[in-house]
C-alpha cells in the first residue's frame, strides 16, 4: 500500500498496465477520500479530511484548466470545453467540501454551488452563467456528434473558468485551505 492508496491491488494493476500511476492513484485517493467523507463526520475527523479532499479538487481544477489551455492552443476546441468545464465542477467540488457537502451528479454539484455561494452573494452570478453554460456546451460537444465548438466559445470557457478558480483560491485562503 502507498500513501495515495487504500487498495495496493489498484495500484498494482495501475503500474502493471503501464497507465500514468500518479494521476490514476490520485484519482482512487479522490474516490477513497470523497467516501470517507460521508463515514467520518461523526467521528471528529472530517476537517482534516475534507481539507486534504479540498485541496485535491482544487489541484484538479487546476490541471484541467491548463490541458483546456493546451487544447485550446492546438486547435481542440471541443476538448478545450470538456476541460474548461472540469476546471468549474472540481472547483465548485471542492468549495461544497468547505461545507462538508457532495454531490454525486454533474447537475446536482452546479445546483448546490448556485444554492450555497452564488445566491448568498459570496460569488458573483457570472460564476453560475459561466459554469452553467460550459455544463451545457461540454454535453453538446462530448454527446453530439454534430455538435462543434469553435475558437471563440473554447477561449471564452476557458477565460472563465480561470476567473473561478482564481476566486476559489482566494476564498480557500480566507478560510484557511491554503
Amino acid at each position: 500500500m502507498n500513501r495515495f492508496t487504500a487498495d495496493p491491488v489498484a495500484a498494482d494493476h495501475a503500474q502493471a498496465a503501464g497507465a500514468p500511476f500518479d494521476r490514476i492513484a490520485r484519482k482512487i485517493r479522490i474516490v477513497f477520500l470523497v467516501q470517507i467523507c460521508y463515514t467520518v463526520h461523526s467521528h471528529g475527523r472530517a476537517k482534516a479530511i475534507n481539507r486534504e479532499a479540498v485541496l485535491i479538487y482544487l489541484q484538479g481544477a487546476q490541471d484541467a484548466l491548463q490541458s483546456a489551455r493546451y487544447n485550446l492552443d492546438g486547435g481542440f476546441y471541443g476538448v478545450a470545453i470538456n476541460r474548461a468545464y472540469y476546471a468549474f465542477f472540481y472547483a465548485a467540488t471542492a468549495l461544497l467540501l468547505t461545507l462538508d457537502l457532495t454531490r454525486s451528479k454533474h447537475a446536482g454539484v452546479l445546483a448546490a454551488f448556485r444554492e450555497h455561494f452564488v445566491k448568498p452573494g459570496t460569488f458573483p452570478t457570472e460564476d453560475s452563467h459561466a459554469y452553467g453554460e460550459a455544463f451545457e456546451l461540454r454535453n453538446i460537444t462530448d454527446y453530439e456528434m454534430l455538435g462543434r465548438a469553435d475558437r471563440i466559445q473554447a477561449h471564452d470557457a476557458v477565460e472563465r473558468a480561470n476567473r473561478l478558480i482564481e476566486r476559489c483560491e482566494t476564498y480557500l485562503i480566507q478560510k484557511g485551505y491554503l
